[in-house]
Parts: C-alpha cells; structure tokens; sequence
C-alpha cells in the first residue's frame, strides 16, 4: 500500500476524488461487558447496515472487515480506512492483574487487522492511530508496508498548535484572560503558557502545544494541569514504582526504542514517551534521542502523582509537599525532619514486594529524588545524583541545605561525608549559612532513626 499521499506530500489527485470511508474509533466498540470480538463485530454490523451492504458472514471479524472493504469498493471505488486509537483494548488492560486479558485482545486484533493484506486492491489509504506503538510481528505482522510517521519531521507539526498558531488564531482570548490574569502582561502570559502547555516534540527542534490545554486555559483562564487530570493510567506510576524509574530528564536512548514495546516486555521509556509523558527533546546525528519531560504541566504532575502512590499516609490527609516547603523557608529543620519522618514511616506503596536489599534502597534512594524534584516546584531545590554532590540541596532566602541520605547506616557518616567532600565548596562567596544534615534511614523500621545537622 502507498501510505505517502498525506498531509504535504506529492498526492496525484488524492484531495479531488471522494472515496468510502471506513472510520473506526475504539472508543466507540464495546468490550467491556462483552468479548472485544462480539464489540468489533457489533460495530462492523453497524457499519453494513449503514452502507447498505449484505452480510454473508456475521461470525468471523476478519472476514466481515475485509466482505465491507471489498463490498464498498465495488460499489463506490477504492476505500480509506481511519482506524483511531487502534491499541484502546489494549491499553485498557495494561495492570498487571489484567494482562491476560490484554494478550487475549492481542490475538483478536491481529486476527483482525490480517485481513488489510488481502485487501491492499481495495484501499485507496489506510491511516491509523493510536497511543502506543506495539511491534509489528505481535500486531501488524502481515502489514509489512506500514510507514510509521511518529518521528517523521515531514509531520512534526501535525498534531498540535505551534506557538505562532496559538498567537494568531486565539488573540482574542489571550486579551480575554489577560482580563482576569491582571498580573500578566501579554508577553509574560504567553510565556507561561509556553511553560505550562508547549514543549512537545517529534523531530527535536518543532515545539507543539497541547490543544487540550490550550482550550481549556482560554476557557478557564487559570493554569491548572488540564490534560494530565483526564486520567493517568494506574499501571503506568505502578510500572515507575516496580523499577525505580524516577528521572523524567535528559534521557537519552537510540531510535530504535519505539520497536521495543510487546506486551510482554513493557519498556517505561518507550511507554512514557509514548503516552505524551516524555518528548523529544533533542535528536543528535548519530540517531540518538534525548527526552525529557514536555512542560511544566507534566512535570509537576507527574512528581506529584508519583509522592502520593508512594508516601501519602493511609488515614488519607497528612503533609504535603507544600508543608515541606513552608518548613525549609522558616528554616524550620526540626518540622523538615517530622514532616520526613511521617512521609517514610506511612508509605502506601508495598516497597517490599522488591526481592533484593539493593533495590528496596534503590526504592528509597528514588522516593527522595522525587520528593526534593518535587519541592523544587517551590523552593531552589536541586537533586544530584553525580561524585561530588550532595544527595539534595535546598536553597532559600537566608540558607543553603545540603542533606545526605544513607540507608541502614548513621547520620553521623552522612553528615560527615558532607564535610569531607567539601560539598559546601561551591557556595564559598555566599553569604547564605550553609547547613549540612546526615541522615539515615531504617529500613527494617520504616522510620528515620538518625539526623544529624551541623551549620558548615
């Protein structure tokens, strides 16, 4: 098949001849009290009946998909298909406790889809979409022809609105919210809004907004997390939890990490760049990718997301990132070291269900990468994680904190490794007072059993 013929390139006509159109959107087949089979071939009949067409057999999904394509063809000419969100019945069944069911609906789909190659007479263009990218040998193994468009610079600002878009088409509601957002000035909204809303890339050098955002910051005119609200999937912060993945920055990865992702072998980069939560942000000559997050809507939502599957306590209220913050800029250490204490010792997430004494440290080590990546939302907080740095360094008005964590260890070592390494070094012409705390964590007790501070 010819996937060529869209959007910018050489289209022989393409945009002057009408052709049938067969639009199948996931979310509209129903599954989820009934076999995704018995959905597909309930929407497909629907389909029949809508176009007029006999139906010669109603029990095999693959053969009534391919009876409708040829049946259009003959009757009005060669057929475009628009399959949306083709992965849906997928996805929906990413958890671990349902992904049996997912392999099920696998094997339906492939069934399914097997029939485009018989049809490749019949098709004028096949357009698919959808949130993840599984492998073709698991999904599309008899499509061989597919032209993926993902990374494709030819289609970097196809979905989206670029920045001179939204300055264009939406002035008259960038003047209506400036009208509410009294503080801002036009140049200071749109960059805020560049900051929340833009960063999305495909080619590493076009930046999109998120429609999405876009219209509901107009609607509402308030910067709130509009997209990530409409729902994170479960599995994906369970996924991050089970394998320490916390560093949403500067990741760098080959190409080729799109085609990694089966059922079986759930790769969290590829399912976070995947589901809008990593973007491109640079693509280096030799076929590299650097991702990071998009903007600051995702960034902070996700830390936050991700401090509450881990640490909120179970009565369901308690301290917030917020809390710490407020802490640090009193220069509160005591209530620093409570509000730590109970964030470790009321963890949620089953951090023993890891096997190893390295990776429930691994879990810890990440809880804190977090938490202080986190607070940086609010405070100069910084996270090293290189020789010569402090585990956390914290920054406000009148002090510089620098705090070491160890497990099973002392607050004393902690602390004194501050002052070995001469962390505080760096800061010597501030006139800020520098503070270094030691501290350990136990983890047989849940509890922070050591702090130790010291003004450096």
């Amino acid at each position: 098949m010819n996937y060529s013929r869209i959007c910018g390139l050489p289209t022989n006509g393409i945009g002057r001849k009408k052709s049938p159109i067969i639009h199948i959107p996931f979310s509209s087949v129903s599954y989820e009290k009934q076999s995704l089979e018995a959905g597909i071939q309930q929407y497909l009949l629907k389909l029949y009946q809508k176009n007029d067409l006999s139906v010669k057999d109603d029990t095999n999904i693959k053969i009534l998909f391919t009876d409708l394509i040829e049946q259009l063809h003959d009757k009005h000419g060669k057929v475009v298909i628009l399959i949306d969100e083709y992965d849906k019945p997928l996805i929906d069944y990413m958890e671990f406790h349902k992904i049996e069911q997912a392999k099920e609906n696998q094997e339906i789909l492939a069934n399914f889809y097997a029939g485009l190659k018989d049809c490749d007479a019949f098709i004028r263009l096949l357009f698919i979409t959808g949130v993840s990218k599984f492998t073709k040998v698991s999904l599309f193994s008899k499509l061989n022809t597919l032209n993926d468009l993902t990374v494709s610079p030819d289609f970097a600002a196809l979905t989206g609105y670029t920045k001179e878009e939204v300055e264009h088409y939406f002035e008259d509601y960038i003047q209506r919210t400036l009208e509410v957002l009294t503080a801002h000035n036009r140049t200071s909204l749109l960059e805020k809004m560049r900051l929340w809303y833009n960063g999305y890339s495909w080619d590493g050098k076009t930046r999109m907004y998120n429609p999405y955002d876009v219209m509901l910051f107009f609607f509402n005119r308030d910067f709130q997390s509009f997209w990530f609200a409409t729902g994170t999937p479960k599995f994906l912060v369970e996924k991050m939890l089970q394998q320490n993945f916390y560093r949403i920055e500067d990741i760098e990865v080959d190409l080729d990490f799109l085609d990694e992702y089966s059922l079986d072998n759930l790769e969290i980069t590829s399912l976070m760049f995947q589901g809008g939560y990593l973007t491109i942000k640079e693509k280096k000559d030799e076929g590299e990718l650097v991702l990071s997050y998009p903007n600051q809507e995702v960034k902070n939502a996700l830390y936050s997301l991700l401090v509450s599957n881990m640490g909120k306590p179970r009565s369901g209220g308690g301290i917030t990132v917020r809390d710490l913050n407020r802490a640090f800029m009193k220069n509160d250490l005591e209530k620093v070291k409570t509000i730590l204490t109970t964030l470790f010792r009321n963890l949620t997430y089953d951090v023993y269900m890891h096997q190893t004494v390295q990776q429930v440290e691994g879990f810890y080590h990440g809880l804190i990468y977090i938490l202080f990546k986190y607070l940086g939302i609010y405070v100069q907080s910084e996270v090293h994680t290189t020789f010569g740095s402090a585990d956390a360094l914290v920054q406000t008005p009148t002090h510089i904190y620098f705090l070491e964590f160890k497990i099973n260890s002392d607050g004393e070592t902690a602390l004194q490794q501050i002052k070995t390494k001469k962390y505080a070094q760096t800061y010597a012409t501030d006139s800020r007072i520098k503070v270094g705390v030691g501290i350990n964590f136990n983890v047989a007790n849940r509890e922070l059993d050591s702090w130790v501070e010291e003004i450096l």
